[in-house]
């Protein structure tokens, strides 16, 4: 089977928000995310990457989402090389700073199949500025899993749904200052600490 171009899939992300949230409200439900979840920051393996932990995690993401599961978690904390905690949004983040503080809206998605894998296309609409930034992502038919305690390939029946919402999320993301608003949430953190140390 060769490459077959498809469209029109409908875009799984609701209206964007007309209610949206000031930076100070953002970074408190950004913290109260961390609060629930009282993660731990992850380990990196040897030869690990953060943007491999943040893939994997935001796959976990996905599968729940799709298992019907409510996802909070809004921030990843792992463990850098230096030994100092760095933190990233998850596709849960993502979604919620889109509507709730950016106001974008997914309006279009692409996609075609090939032999191996499905890739997409997704449109991301910034409701106030007009700015259209797409994002796109491929998904592997195929991928590895542990049988009997030995690694096997088989079909991945998740594959065109991961790599639907990996481009939604990678759309999303080029409009999101993602430094800025791990920079809002780390100086807001900042100020809870010397309000309670100011209140002892």
């Amino acid at each position: 089977m060769g490459e077959e171009e498809k469209g029109g899939v409908p875009p799984a992300e609701p209206a964007a928000q007309t209610e949206l949230l000031t930076d100070e409200q953002l970074a408190a439900e950004l913290e109260k995310s961390m609060e629930k979840k009282k993660q731990e920051p992850i380990e990196l393996k040897e030869g690990e990457e953060g943007w491999q932990i943040v893939q994997k995690k935001d796959e976990e993401q996905i599968l729940a989402a799709l298992d019907g599961r409510v996802v909070e978690d809004f921030v990843y904390k792992f463990k850098g090389r230096d030994g100092k905690t760095e933190k990233a949004l998850t596709w849960s983040g993502i979604k919620f700073i889109g509507s709730m503080k950016m106001q974008l809206s997914v309006e279009d998605i692409q996609w075609k199949e090939t032999d191996k894998s499905y890739c997409v296309a997704a449109k991301c609409v910034n409701k106030k500025t007009g700015v259209v930034l797409w994002g796109a992502a491929e998904q592997l038919k195929k991928m590895k899993t542990i049988k009997d305690g030995q690694t096997i390939i088989v079909d991945d029946e998740h594959a065109l749904a991961k790599a639907t919402t990996k481009a939604q999320r990678n759309a999303m993301r080029a409009h999101i200052p993602e430094e800025m608003v791990l920079t809002i949430l780390d100086e807001y953190a900042d100020r809870k600490l010397k309000q309670k140390q100011a209140g002892k």
